[in-house]
C-alpha cells in the first residue's frame, strides 16, 4: 500500500462507518471520491468532498468528530498500519464545514481533508444509495456498505461548474470530464453562461499542470499513457468539443 493508496483506505473506511450515523437525505458524497467509489474513475483523491442538507452544524460537527475519534475507525486503520493526525474543525459555517488531518502510513504523512457543503448546487433527487463498486472494496479489503452519491450526470454538471467557477483552475476537472464524456448531454442543462465560462477556463490549464497535479494519482500504466503532451491535447480536445456542443448556435 502507497500513501495515496492509505489515504483511500482511510476514506473508504470513514465513509463505512460515517454511513452508520447519518440520516436519510441529510448526506450526498461528490467529487473525486464519488467518481471513484461509484463511476469507475482510476484517479485517487486527496479529500472527501459532501453535500448536506436538513442537518444542523453542531449536529454534523458531532456526529463527524465522534466517527473520527471512536474506537471501531481507529482499531480498522491500525490492523492496517494507519493512524491519524491530530484533527481539527478548519471551518465550521452555515455553508461549509471542513476538518483537515494527515493520514500517516510507514510515517508518511499525507493531507486530506473532509469537506461539507450547503451551497445546494445538485438536488438530492439525482442521487442514489448502494454499494461502492466491489472490485474496489475487494482491492482494499474494506467491509460492503452502501452511501448516498450523486448519478454521473450530476457529477458531470457539477464538475462543469468547478472549472467555470474555481479562482484557481485545476487540471483533474479536464480529467474527471473526460472520464465521464459518455454524460456529456448533461451539459445543455447547464447555464450557456456557465459553459462558456468553463471553456474559457480548459484554456488556462496547461499539460504541465495537469503532470503535476493528475498523473500522479494515476495507476502506473495510465500514468505513462496519459503522461505526455499528445495525450493531454487529445484529452483537452475532447473537453472543449463536449462542451461547446452544450451551447446553442450562433445567431445568423
Amino acid at each position: 500500500m502507497n500513501p495515496r493508496e492509505a489515504v483511500e483506505r482511510f476514506h473508504l473506511v470513514f465513509l463505512r462507518h460515517f454511513a452508520a450515523v447519518i440520516s436519510p437525505g441529510t448526506i450526498c458524497l461528490k467529487g473525486g471520491v464519488n467518481l471513484r467509489l461509484y463511476h469507475n474513475s482510476p484517479r485517487l483523491s486527496e479529500d472527501i468532498d459532501f453535500d448536506a442538507r436538513v442537518v444542523g452544524v453542531d449536529v454534523l460537527k458531532k456526529n463527524v468528530n465522534k466517527v473520527l475519534a471512536s474506537r471501531p475507525l481507529l482499531t480498522e486503520l491500525a490492523a492496517v498500519g494507519i493512524t491519524l493526525s491530530e484533527i481539527k474543525p478548519a471551518k465550521q459555517t452555515q455553508t461549509a464545514q471542513r476538518w483537515e488531518f494527515h493520514v500517516i502510513h510507514e510515517a508518511n504523512p499525507v493531507p486530506t481533508r473532509l469537506e461539507f457543503s450547503r451551497r445546494k448546487d445538485e438536488p438530492f433527487e439525482n442521487s442514489v444509495t448502494e454499494l461502492p463498486a466491489a472490485a474496489l472494496l475487494a482491492a482494499q479489503q474494506v467491509v460492503p456498505f452502501v452511501f448516498n452519491h450523486y448519478t454521473a450526470p450530476a457529477a458531470y454538471r457539477q464538475k462543469i461548474n468547478a472549472l467555470a467557477t474555481r479562482t484557481q483552475v485545476q487540471a483533474r476537472d479536464v480529467f474527471d470530464l473526460d472520464h465521464l464524456s459518455q454524460y456529456a448531454v448533461a451539459a445543455r442543462d447547464v447555464p450557456s453562461d456557465l459553459v462558456t465560462k468553463a471553456i474559457d477556463q480548459l484554456a488556462l490549464i496547461s499539460f504541465v499542470m495537469f503532470k503535476d497535479q493528475v498523473v500522479p494519482f494515476l495507476p502506473a500504466d495510465l500514468a505513462e499513457h496519459y503522461g505526455t503532451q499528445e495525450a493531454w491535447e487529445r484529452m483537452s480536445e475532447k473537453v472543449w468539443n463536449d462542451l461547446s456542443a452544450a451551447l446553442p448556435p450562433p445567431a445568423p
